[in-house]
């Protein structure tokens, strides 16, 4: 079985090697548990260290705002773009004009069908023509949450995410995702963790007066992943998964 590796330190170790070829690894957590950074470390590791493009789609944060945060991290974006190793697609919603049917559209254009609807089968459309234009065979999406705010049936949700995930797969493309975890809302979350291939989870945790990360792996179609929770830094160049500190958690997330 073809692997892909994460380029994330550590983390590919706890996944036995890598994320499988054209499978969807989805990376849950609560706020300040380092999502973003680990899908776009997915992308920009890949482009550098393994020469494979990629696609980062940001449904929540502008690219102007990805790039500055990026740049403390010491990757420049930017270059990656103009040298047609990343593409970041700006989909952030936001609302439609002109009194249409369509209440909130996808911030960046289709270049030959304009302004599209922020569901999952349009954002395809913008999607694969990215990937003539680069030829990516990574995508990662941060995150797929806003997908499900703009759909009040559970059942459509589901059956639109399982073909919006499949269709990138079906492309040739291994996907990263990511979704907030909020307590309270455990249904929320069950829909995604069955649908994808592999879930790992990013946990944040006070230790008598200080606060640690923590990281995990709960499923992994395909590979025989390990079962540890180990601590999970993030440095000046990402994320660092130390698989030989163990990290004691509270207990089982309630959406598991």
């Amino acid at each position: 079985m073809e692997l892909v590796k994460t380029g994330i330190k550590g983390a590919d170790e706890l996944l036995n090697g890598g994320i499988p070829q054209n499978k969807n690894l989805l990376v849950i957590g609560g706020p300040g548990t380092g999502k973003t950074i680990f899908a776009l470390q997915y992308i920009v590791k890949g482009a550098t260290e393994y020469r494979e493009k990629g696609i980062f789609i940001t449904t929540e944060q502008y690219p102007a705002e990805l790039r500055k945060d990026a740049k403390s991290l010491g990757w420049d974006l930017k270059q990656l773009e103009e040298e047609g190793l990343i593409y970041v697609l700006n989909a952030v919603p936001i609302a439609a004009t002109g009194g249409g049917e369509k209440g909130y559209v996808i911030s960046e254009p289709h270049p030959f069908l304009g302004y599209l609807g922020f569901n999952t089968d349009d954002l395809l459309s913008l999607i694969f023509d990215v990937k003539r234009k680069v030829n990516a065979t990574r995508v990662a999406i941060d995150s797929i949450s806003q997908l499900l705010f703009f759909e009040p049936d559970s059942f459509k949700t589901r059956i639109n995410i399982i073909r919006f995930i499949n269709s990138l797969k079906n492309q040739g493309m291994t996907v990263v995702t990511t979704a907030q975890y909020y307590a309270g809302e455990p249904k929320y979350h069950e829909l995604l963790t069955f649908i994808a291939d592999g879930v790992v989870v990013l946990h944040l945790l006070r230790q008598g007066d200080i606060k640690i990360r923590a990281f995990e792996v709960i499923k992994m179609r395909g590979v025989g992943h390990s079962l540890k929770s180990v601590l999970m830094e993030i440095k000046e160049d990402g994320i660092f998964v130390d698989s030989t500190k163990p990290v004691k958690l509270p207990g089982m997330l309630p959406f598991f």
